[in-house]
């Protein structure tokens, strides 16, 4: 019933301290820190949280990865475990979040309610998910959610991915598709796979954060650019046109013409 937790980093000292701490103190079995050639002081508080928790593993790039979405896959076929959260080095995971999944651990995905939070964590708003008790979703059933106007909780916030569902994301090369492989890989994989609805708040996600490697999607033409990857994207891993359609609107506000 493992559980890990990846955490890309580059240059985020200031808030991987917090994002780390929070990750430690649910037990999950291994803890993993993938560094992009961090400059500041990022590598200190690692070894400040390995010296507390054995389960703390860092993986270090001495020089920059070209593309740093595809430097988080190192983190992922290092791991042992069966689930995998992902965490954004100025995001918080929330407590019982890895106990709910330890509970879940054979569903392809888990997905939560998340809070939404000012960089000083001042609390925003919540992005829920209308459900009371753990509900598990056919890929049926999550294709009509994924296709009505409900809140779009199918992202990497507060969630997680049964290893070898990762895996599957990894050779259909979701990190193709840029600032989405998160929002609509998640859902991607539940569309085809399946996916657990907890009644839980499992992390906090900082708005107007400068995670690195962040890509603005704020113009016409780059959304639709992002839109057509994610377009092939889903095409190549088999979602229907319909539930594409929706994702894509839903994620980067265009719509691509077949």
């Amino acid at each position: 019933m493992s559980v890990a937790v990846i955490i890309p980093s580059r240059n985020m000292a200031a808030t991987l301290h917090n994002s780390l701490g929070s990750a430690c103190h649910q037990g999950p079995d291994e803890v993993v820190v993938i560094d992009d050639a961090s400059t500041d002081d990022s590598l200190a508080v690692v070894e400040h949280w390995a010296n507390q928790f054995p389960c703390v593993r860092l993986i270090r790039h001495e020089e920059k990865t070209p593309c740093h979405l595809e430097a988080m896959r190192d983190a992922y076929e290092s791991v042992a475990s069966r689930h995998i959260i992902a965490l954004s080095a100025d995001d918080i995971l929330l407590p019982g979040l890895v106990t709910a999944i330890r509970r879940h651990i054979e569903s392809p995905v888990l997905f939560t309610t998340y809070d939404v939070v000012r960089p000083d964590g001042s609390y925003i708003h919540a992005v829920s998910q209308d459900v009371s008790e753990p509900c598990l979703m056919t890929p049926k059933r999550v294709r009509e959610r994924l296709q009505s106007g409900r809140n779009a909780t199918e992202t990497g916030i507060g969630s997680s991915l049964r290893a070898d569902v990762a895996a599957w994301l990894w050779r259909h090369r979701w990190q193709d598709m840029g600032p989405h492989m998160d929002s609509i890989g998640y859902a991607a994989a539940a569309a085809i796979h399946g996916a657990t609805y907890l009644p839980i708040t499992g992390a906090a996600y900082t708005m107007t954060e400068s995670s690195y490697g962040r890509d603005s999607v704020n113009t016409q033409e780059k959304a639709l650019q992002w839109a057509k990857r994610c377009h092939e994207f889903l095409a190549r891993v088999g979602v229907d046109d319909e539930t594409s359609d929706a994702l894509i609107m839903k994620r980067c506000g265009v719509r691509v013409e077949r």
